[in-house]
């Protein structure tokens, strides 16, 4: 029997507290200290009252685990394991069979703050059909909670945590292969492919505020009712919105993603790529008035600006500054138009817009939930509005806290977004960067200065088949890095990389020499 944990839309399970009549609380939750997967004695003791009623031959358990928002996405899920191989092995160590169990780590998926709310584990006691004649495991009064685990016991093993890093032992020294003076090729799509950002997807309604926090900490807070379908028809159903991070000089680099404005250098504290669209594929923009706020990991005491990313005919972003911020209203939901659909045992409920149920003829199956759409009592509007109020109110909150430790923007439009500020410095003069590349049997890729002690990267634009140039203001005698990535007809990619002070004045004629992964990585890394 699903409970309403399992559910995306946070309207429904604060309806947990205000509908106690409709929906039936999980059968036992497990709390934890920050940054633990160990139960203190006083949650230990609630072992008894969670199997007391076991029936091995109708009941089986679904253990969820959950975290805070403190750590990285990755740790936290690693921490979400681990809480809940402790539940799983405390159950198995006092009776319960490890077929009869079930898990799942949600990590901080359904996170908004760092709330003890959030680092816990619900057990459910799922309700299987029943056979004659059985009996029910005998529980003693008071369990006492086994330390060690019995040898015929099938253990689960707790993972190790590693804080926000993975550690690879790569043996002894001399087990280490020296690098080959001739490296194998590397491909230079295959490269890219293999180092460009993951494209993360969330799942939500677009009925209420939501808060994304990407895999890099950057974070975005979507207001109520934030979207409009491109072709102007109505949103169905759930909104996927898909965020790739750009964050290190690395990824400018791979990703042909500079920071230039209108021919002025910028200093970047990162980048994303944001989309929506709804459950029909439809593309979804930002209505007309309705901003995203968005927090970038590094909080910085100098102000910086929302840009917006073009490619021009040659294939090189140009930023464009946006400074017009707009503030949505007071959030609001009406309810007149929302019902909820039913399961046929009356064991779980999800709020559905009235058009969706009476397009699917009211009998229906809504984001895997099968039963018949109802109109909403007063009392249940009252509640859901009264926990609705208190929601928004909260997560401002908790987002206001949030801004203290980040760089925040705002962004009118979906698409390709820069956290930028112009970079400014007396020593900004007009400087010439000229580049020949003599191989005649390549193809230019890319050509940067990437700046050593700037979050700032400069392509060099082309002129005929091997010059590159730039003829903007910069910071002359800053240290800089010169890298030039090339391919010849197969995709193998070759490299040239040199460092020094910047000038008013260069020219120079290279050759790019083939690269490996490893080496080319270990440069684009080191940026």
């Amino acid at each position: 029997m699903e409970k309403m944990t399992t559910m995306k839309n946070w309207i429904l399970p604060l309806m947990i507290l205000t509908l106690p009549l409709l929906i039936s609380a999980q059968d036992e939750t497990f709390f934890f200290k920050s940054d633990e997967y160990q139960l203190e004695e006083q949650e230990k003791a609630k072992i008894h009252a969670l199997i007391s009623q076991f029936n091995p031959d109708s009941h089986e358990y679904r253990i969820v685990g959950h975290c805070d928002m403190a750590g990285s996405v990755a740790y936290n899920m690693t921490l979400s394991d681990n809480r809940v191989r402790t539940i799983k092995n405390l159950m198995i160590q006092n009776g319960i069979p490890s077929e009869k169990i079930r898990t799942e780590s949600k990590g901080e998926s359904e996170a908004l703050d760092v709330a003890r709310a959030y680092r816990r584990v619900d057990v459910y006691q799922i309700e299987m059909p029943r056979l004659l004649g059985k009996t029910r495991i005998q529980v003693p009064e008071k369990v006492e909670v086994k330390e060690e685990v019995p040898v015929d016991v099938e253990y689960e093993p707790v993972l190790e945590l590693v804080d926000e890093e993975v550690v690879i032992d790569h043996g002894p020294v001399e087990d280490i292969a020296e690098e080959d003076d001739n490296p194998d090729p590397v491909s230079l799509q295959d490269y890219i492919r293999e180092n460009e950002p993951t494209v993360q997807e969330f799942k939500f309604h677009g009925n209420y505020p939501k808060v994304i926090k990407g895999e890099k900490d950057t974070r975005i807070r979507i207001p109520t009712n934030a979207f409009v379908r491109k072709d102007g028809k109505e949103i169905i159903g759930e909104i996927t919105l898909s965020l790739k991070e750009f964050t290190t000089k690395k990824d400018m680099v791979i990703n042909n993603l500079n920071t230039i404005s209108k021919g002025n250098p910028l200093i970047s504290l990162g980048m994303i790529d944001i989309s929506a669209k709804d459950e029909t594929d439809a593309e979804l923009d930002l209505d007309e008035g309705v901003s995203m706020e968005i927090l970038f990991p590094t909080p910085m005491e100098s102000s910086y600006y929302t840009f917006y990313g073009e490619r021009d005919d040659e294939g090189m972003m140009d930023w464009e500054i946006d400074k017009r911020y707009t503030r949505e209203g007071q959030p609001s939901l009406n309810l007149d138009d929302y019902g909820v659909v039913m399961t046929k045992d009356g064991s779980g409920l999800r709020l559905v817009e009235k058009s969706e149920a009476k397009k699917r003829n009211k009998k229906t199956r809504i984001n895997g939930m099968s039963g018949t759409f109802r109109e909403l009592t007063k009392q249940e509007k009252d509640s859901i509005i009264t926990a609705y109020e208190k929601r928004v109110e909260y997560e401002r909150k908790v987002w206001e806290e949030s801004k203290r430790f980040r760089t925040l923007i705002e962004s009118s439009r979906m698409g390709i977004i820069n956290c930028d500020r112009f970079m400014e410095d007396e020593k900004m003069k007009e400087v010439e960067f000229l580049v020949n590349v003599k191989n005649d049997d390549v193809q230019i890729n890319t050509a940067y200065i990437v700046f050593e002690k700037r979050e700032s990267v400069i392509q060099l634009r082309k002129e005929a088949d091997k010059y590159f140039f730039l003829n903007a203001r910069m910071p002359v005698e800053e240290d800089i890095k010169l890298i030039v990535t090339a391919f010849d007809n197969q995709g193998n990619v070759y490299l040239y990389t040199d460092s020094g002070k910047l000038r008013k004045k260069t020219s120079k004629e290279i050759m790019v020499e083939p690269t490996s992964r490893e080496a080319l990585d270990m440069l684009l890394s080191g940026l």
